[in-house]
């Protein structure tokens, strides 16, 4: 229950970081920014699950395979050397390339990736507090800080402070000897780092709550685009009980798994999700007021369009998290990859009813088909909890 309420704290100081962000950029750099920031945004941070092999959900149970009788992590010295060449070289990128070039997107997915590594470490490592802070925190508040100050493009500057915050994300981890907080843990069969189909499907799961901003992005500009990022990015707080739930079962989860304690993983999905539910509710009806107000603030005016989103967003969020987070479950026991052409399927219906929606001009109902098929992806994996090897 604290690592719960400790993961919500820190991802609403994460969504408070990104509301500073939308309101300063506004106001510095004008209101037609906003939109391809966030899209900018979004698209980095799902690359970077690629770049990162996953690394965020998957560090904690390949460092629990790789840690020595001190609770160390073995291969430290050579990961560490590895991720500082990648940070150089993707602050190198973003110094060079330009402003909105494909060399910008790459070195944004390569520092994301790069800062999931970390984190996932760190996660594994026990390292909660570290693990939090340098995954998306702390290079918001330096991009927060450093806004006002440097007449460089927006998107450059964010990604030179995901360098700033990878490198202050590794000097932690060495600080504290890449040592684990407490003894080592038990874990299911080893998770395959290369595994492609695991992969694939980790980083499309989570992917789906961004690929309607993507596919507005595509086909919208201007105003309307800033409007649809700036409420769909508003309302993703729905998401973070979600998220912090799956944070705080972790640790635990591969344990109960080895163990064969069907009881208690039935519990974590089960009894113990309920209230996780219940606040999803309670933030759907109020998500959409408060995205009215702060777009009120952002942009001077109160913008129907925002309200709209807002409430799709709302819905669909909510339909998501009606189903407990089964992926999870099989990312504990490895078996993602058995639910490929399951999650494929849900990506090709989301992406081809926004295009549709995109070409009859009802593209603010976007989130309501994203939550529809993330609900209908995690319902489908549920047969894990009645796996025989349970």
């Amino acid at each position: 229950m604290r690592r719960f309420v400790f993961s919500l704290l820190f991802g609403g100081s994460a969504f408070a970081s990104l509301m500073l962000i939308s309101a300063e950029i506004g106001a510095v750099r004008g209101a037609d920014v906003v939109g391809p920031f966030l899209v900018f945004y979004s698209v980095v941070y799902i690359l970077g699950q690629v770049a990162s092999l996953a690394g965020y959900q998957r560090g904690p149970y390949l460092v629990a395979q790789n840690l020595d009788a001190a609770g160390r992590l073995k291969p430290r010295a050579g990961l560490e050397a590895v991720l500082w060449l990648g940070i150089v070289l993707g602050a190198l990128l973003v110094w060079l390339g330009g402003d909105t070039s494909v060399a910008l997107y790459g070195a944004g997915a390569v520092l994301v990736g790069i800062q999931f590594v970390v984190s996932g470490v760190a996660n594994g490592l026990g390292r909660f507090v570290i693990s939090r802070l340098n995954f998306v925190i702390v290079p918001n508040v330096i991009f927060i800080v450093a806004l006002p100050f440097v007449a460089v493009d927006a998107m450059r500057l964010y990604a030179l402070c995901l360098a700033a915050g990878a490198g202050l994300g590794l000097i932690a981890l060495r600080l504290i000897g890449w040592r684990r907080a407490s003894g080592p843990v038990v874990v299911g069969q080893p998770v395959k780092v290369l595994d492609f189909a695991s992969l694939v499907v980790t980083i499309l799961v989570s992917s789906i709550s961004q690929l309607d901003l993507w596919i507005v992005g595509l086909f919208v500009s201007g105003q309307e685009l800033s409007y649809y990022a700036f409420a769909s990015r508003m309302t993703v707080v729905l998401t973070f009980p979600v998220i912090a739930y799956i944070n705080s079962i972790q640790p635990v989860l591969a344990s109960f798994v080895a163990a064969t304690d069907r009881a208690s993983v039935q519990r974590i999905f089960g009894r113990s999700y309920r209230a996780v539910r219940l606040m999803v509710v309670g933030l759907g009806v109020m998500a959409p007021i408060f995205a009215c107000v702060w777009g009120y603030m952002v942009f001077g005016a109160f913008e129907w369009r925002i309200a709209a989103v807002a409430a799709a967003a709302s819905i669909g969020y909510t339909l998501s998290a009606l189903v407990p987070p089964f992926e999870a479950l099989s990312y504990a026991r490895g078996r993602e990859g058995r639910y490929l052409p399951h999650v494929v399927a849900g990506i090709v219906v989301q992406a081809v009813a926004g295009i549709f929606l995109v070409a009859t001009g009802l593209f603010y109902l976007l989130p309501v088909v994203g939550g529809l098929v993330l609900g209908a992806i995690r319902y489908g994996m549920r047969r894990e909890l009645d796996h025989p090897d349970h």
